[in-house]
C-alpha cells in the first residue's frame, strides 16, 4: 500500500467526523437564535425543532403542547427553549431510546416540561454531570425552574422542567 492511499484510508473518517460535526454545529446554531424564539414563540420553536429530527435515526416521538396563550419574557423563552435542547441532544446522543414523549403545558401559574424517554438510562446517585446536565441546571436555576432527574438503568429517563409563572 502506497504512501498517498494510507494517507487517504486515515483521512476520509476524519473528514466524515468534521463534516458531520459542522452539521451538528449549525443544526444547533439555528435553533439557538433568541430572535427567532421571538418572532415565532417557543410553541413554534419546538414544533419545528421535533419536525426536523423526525427524519433522523429511528426514533419516535409524540409531542404534547398546550401553551394556550403564554406572553414569556425573552430571557426565559431562550433559556426555556435551550433546557429542552439540551435534554434532546442528551438523549439523542446517549440514551438509544426508540420513543420519546414530550409535554410542554401552562396551566395558568406554571410551565411544565417533561421529557419521557425508553433509553438505557442512568444511575442518579452517581451522575456524572457533564456540561449538558450542568447547563441544564444552570439555566434553570437562571430563571428560577425546578428541575427534577428521574432515571434507572435500563428503564430510561424523566426530565421534569417546572418554572412558576
Amino acid at each position: 500500500m502506497g504512501f498517498e492511499e494510507n494517507l487517504s484510508k486515515k483521512l476520509i473518517p476524519l473528514l466524515n467526523l468534521i463534516d458531520k460535526s459542522i452539521k451538528e454545529v449549525k443544526f444547533i446554531s439555528n435553533n439557538l437564535l433568541p430572535a427567532e424564539i421571538e418572532k415565532n414563540g417557543i410553541e413554534h420553536s419546538i414544533k419545528s425543532y421535533i419536525d426536523s429530527i423526525k427524519t433522523i435515526g429511528n426514533t419516535k416521538y409524540w409531542l404534547n403542547i398546550q401553551l394556550a396563550s403564554i406572553k414569556l419574557s425573552p430571557e426565559i423563552s431562550y433559556n426555556f427553549y435551550n433546557i429542552f435542547l439540551e435534554i434532546m441532544q442528551n438523549i439523542q446522543k446517549h440514551s438509544t431510546a426508540s420513543e420519546v414523549e414530550i409535554d410542554v403545558i401552562y396551566n395558568g401559574s406554571k410551565l411544565n416540561l417533561s421529557v419521557m424517554d425508553n433509553g438505557v438510562g442512568f444511575d442518579t446517585n452517581n451522575i456524572n454531570f457533564g456540561i449538558g446536565l450542568k447547563n441544564i441546571q444552570h439555566r434553570a436555576q437562571s430563571i428560577g425552574a425546578k428541575v427534577d432527574i428521574f432515571s434507572e438503568i435500563g428503564k430510561g429517563s424523566i426530565f421534569n422542567i417546572s418554572l412558576k409563572i
